[in-house]
């Protein structure tokens, strides 16, 4: 991969902070873009400051609104919540070079129907992750571990996208692994996120503080239900695969606060629409009972959306 390689990453949350940290210190050309006024006013003064694993990163990324971001960009990676990213790469997408390629690393189904238009089908890679990481006062703090799994929207398509996306990310130090088909890590993400997000934001919960055996029952209902509509809509889904991913978030990561919980605390709109309440309205399209994500999702639209 070319040094100096122009790639902005949309959303200066944790998870974008922690990637265009990493992408920078790797030799790319990185650009944060933030629509947040506060945000965007501290990264500039303060830079992207991350605890890695007990390692701290200072990176001097540049932080910049989507309208002064510099043209040229060969990739664009968007981190921003579901609801928003149809906005973001319209407001983004004139920095994109003739040939660049948009990567979107955003929770929620439906994200190709959503930037429909936007962009073309065969330069959109989208990509589920399951590495952690909290935004605190003093930066982002991540383990460092968790995999990247990329495919192309359309899998019938050309996967040089695919190919040059991984390759970025793997030079950043990430384990990123291609997909034939992303769908199944999708799915299997979306049940992961779904575990654990809605009852951590009605219990302001880290992830060890549902190590235990309501928590677990909950987990496992969770889990159980969107197996359930994931095989209604004909969709691969290992359920062994992620109840071992839950246990390894249990084991490995129980400091961690759901990015939804986080929302929660910093009086910011939560993404329940797009995670358990996606799976509440497959399963009610698809005729499967969803009783437990419907009360999440509802409880948590309840005490503040």
């Amino acid at each position: 991969m070319e040094a100096g390689m122009k790639i902005a990453v949309v959303g200066g949350g944790a998870m974008g902070s922690l990637f265009a940290a990493r992408l920078a210190v790797a030799g790319f050309a990185t650009t944060l873009v933030e629509v947040d006024a506060g945000r965007l006013e501290h990264i500039c003064k303060a830079g992207v400051v991350v605890d890695l694993a007990g390692r701290c990163i200072v990176a001097p990324v540049p932080c910049v609104q989507p309208a002064d971001l510099e043209r040229g960009q060969e990739l664009l990676i968007l981190f921003t919540k579901f609801a928003g990213l149809s906005a973001a790469l319209a407001q983004s997408r004139h920095a994109l070079a003739p040939e660049g390629v948009v990567a979107v690393l955003s929770n929620g189904l439906g994200i190709a129907g959503q930037l429909e238009g936007l962009i073309p089908e065969n330069r959109l890679v989208l990509g589920v992750s399951d590495v952690a990481a909290d935004l605190r006062v003093d930066g982002v703090h991540s383990d460092g571990t968790g995999l990247v799994k990329l495919g192309m929207a359309n899998p019938a398509d050309d996967p040089a996208p695919l190919a040059r996306v991984q390759s970025v990310l793997e030079t950043a130090g990430f384990s990123a692994h291609a997909m034939p088909d992303i769908r199944q890590a999708i799915w299997e993400k979306l049940a992961f996120n779904a575990a654990f997000n809605a009852v951590a934001t009605l219990a302001d919960a880290r992830v060890c503080d549902l190590d235990n055996v309501p928590g677990r029952r909950i987990v496992a209902a969770i889990l159980a239900e969107v197996g359930s509509v994931a095989r209604a809509g004909q969709v691969p889904f290992d359920h062994a695969a992620v109840s071992a991913r839950i246990e390894q978030a249990f084991l490995r990561q129980g400091e961690h606060r759901p990015s939804m919980a986080q929302d929660r605390r910093a009086g910011r709109r939560t993404e329940i629409g797009a995670i358990n309440g996606a799976i509440a309205a497959r399963g009610e399209e698809w005729g499967v009972p969803v009783p437990i994500n419907r009360t999440l999702t509802d409880l948590v639209c309840l005490t503040g959306g």
